[in-house]
Order: C-alpha cells, then structure tokens, then sequence
C-alpha cells in the first residue's frame, strides 16, 4: 500500500524535527549548528515540543494508548525544566 503525498509529507516534517533534535543533542547546549545557530535548552525543548504535537496530530488513528504515552511525555518533559 502506497502512501498518500500528504502522509508522506507528515513523515518528512516528523523525520525534520527527529534529525534537528537529534543533531542538537550531538552537538551540544551552547554550540552552534552549520547555520550559526546557538544550541540553547530552549531550543531543545520547543524541537521536542513541536515534534510531540505533528506525532500526536500523525497518529490519531492509534490506539488510545500511544496517543496518551505521547501527550504524557509531553507534559512530563515541560514539567521537569520548569523552575
């Protein structure tokens, strides 16, 4: 079964946002990416944020139970930098 252009269009910006975090965990709070932005923990967290709601908003069509583990990492992860 093929995937329609705008499933395939999701998995593009999901896989965007995966690398960006991925890339900005490698490198390094404080460091600067290939485009000379600073690496800051705020950064980090919207990537992380941003990334939770496009797989929430891609896997609706999951069981209740992915959607909940996803939107509770979400709140836990904003919760734990809060201070």
């Amino acid at each position: 079964m093929q995937e329609s252009p705008v499933t395939n269009s999701k998995n593009s910006i999901i896989n965007f946002y995966r690398a960006q975090l991925k890339k900005f965990n490698d490198l390094g709070i404080g460091k600067k990416t290939e485009n000379r932005v600073i690496i800051t923990q705020k950064l980090i967290d919207i990537t992380k944020k941003r990334l939770a709601q496009l797989s929430v908003t891609y896997e609706q069509n999951l069981s209740e139970e992915a959607i909940y583990s996803r939107v509770y990492w979400r709140n836990k992860s904003m919760n734990t930098h809060k201070k």
